[in-house]
């Protein structure tokens, strides 16, 4: 869980809560693995005043899925489902709509995925997988199709507590971009949940930290512990286009081959993006679309009231799954011009420093 910032539980000195030194590699690591658990979304029992919604929305898919031609129609027979073990319930995409103008963001989700499956269709399978190493034959480059996810088994670690979602992402993003044995203690995500809500972006301490009224830790906070302990650098970001945010989500981990912070659920949640699929390379074009998304929830294996069965570790995701998940940043009874309406990411940024160097 999300919050402003506050430890109610924190005690004693900061010099109490040190981080353990951990040995940090920088180099980016292009790993395969398996690819994740079904995607069963909860049956939706949204008011029958919203039907004619679900209609549009799926007349809507069947325009542009007509309009693009036989080779999507090919790919996707059925508007509602997608193809092999994902599926998205339309019924379940209002109904997260939150009420109000929320539906016409839904609409804007439902075109996206209409896109993506074109996109899917007219490129085909994947053509090459990238590898460390690896390369394509000159001129191809930037039509080959790319994916990478960072992700090891026994890197994922769900939050210890109801409100640890924060230290918990943090910890597993710790563990994707260090050598060695992950580390998957409570210990560790105390620690970080102890000293986080005291940070600064830049990973300093803050001089003048918020009251403690909230159990959680706020995204200014998760940014300043990857800064502090040396994973960064790391910057919050947003995107006012769902696409134009998984386009920078997916560029910024392949020039920096570190992992990506989501804050999904309107900014009440936290996940961690490992990985992605796309059309082509993001390091050589910018003319891409990302086609799958390698996510861990920290609230896996338990069930959200609101948002229904959380997914496994290292769960592979379409960008109309994601959508129904991560969406523009609202906060009941609180306003944030610099987030409000954007979707919101911890993005890592190329290190100056060592590309200098270099």
């Amino acid at each position: 869980m999300l919050a402003g910032a506050g430890d109610p539980h924190a005690s004693g000195s900061l010099r109490e809560v040190k981080i353990p030194e951990r040995s940090v590699t920088r180099a980016q690591r292009v790993v395969y693995g398996p690819p994740g658990m079904p995607i069963q979304p909860p049956t939706s029992n949204t008011p029958g005043d919203r039907s004619s919604l679900r209609a549009l929305a799926v007349a809507l898919v069947l325009l542009v899925a007509v309009s693009a031609g036989p080779a999507a129609a090919s790919s996707t027979s059925d508007p509602v489902r997608a193809t092999g073990s994902e599926t998205v319930d339309l019924a379940r995409v209002v109904a997260r709509s939150g009420g109000g103008y929320g539906w016409l963001y839904e609409l804007e989700a439902v075109l996206d995925a209409a896109t993506t499956a074109v996109a899917q269709a007219a490129g085909g399978e994947d053509a090459s997988v990238a590898r460390a190493g690896g390369s394509v034959p000159q001129g191809r480059e930037s039509t080959r199709r790319f994916k990478m996810n960072l992700f090891r088994k026994g890197d994922f670690v769900s939050q210890k507590t109801t409100y640890w979602c924060i230290p918990a992402s943090t910890q597993m993003m710790m563990n994707m971009m260090d050598s060695g044995r992950p580390d998957r203690s409570r210990a560790l995500q105390a620690r970080l949940y102890r000293i986080g809500d005291r940070l600064e972006e830049d990973g300093t301490f803050s001089p003048d930290p918020e009251p403690d009224r909230w159990r959680g830790m706020g995204i200014s906070e998760w940014v300043g512990l990857l800064n502090r302990y040396d994973y960064g650098p790391y910057e919050l970001a947003g995107a006012r286009s769902f696409q134009k945010a998984l386009k920078k989500a997916a560029r910024m981990m392949r020039k920096t081959g570190k992992p990506v912070g989501l804050v999904v659920w309107r900014g009440a949640h936290a996940w961690v993006m490992s990985g992605f699929a796309a059309t082509a390379d993001p390091a050589l074009t910018n003319d891409f679309t990302v086609t799958k998304v390698w996510v861990q929830d920290p609230w896996y294996p338990r069930v959200s009231s609101i948002w229904g069965r959380s997914r496994g570790p290292d769960a592979k995701v379409s960008p109309r799954v994601l959508r129904q998940d991560f969406k523009r940043y609202g906060r009941p009874g609180r306003r944030n011009p610099e987030r409000d309406g954007r979707f919101m990411l911890v993005l890592p940024r190329p290190d100056r420093a060592a590309a200098s160097a270099a």
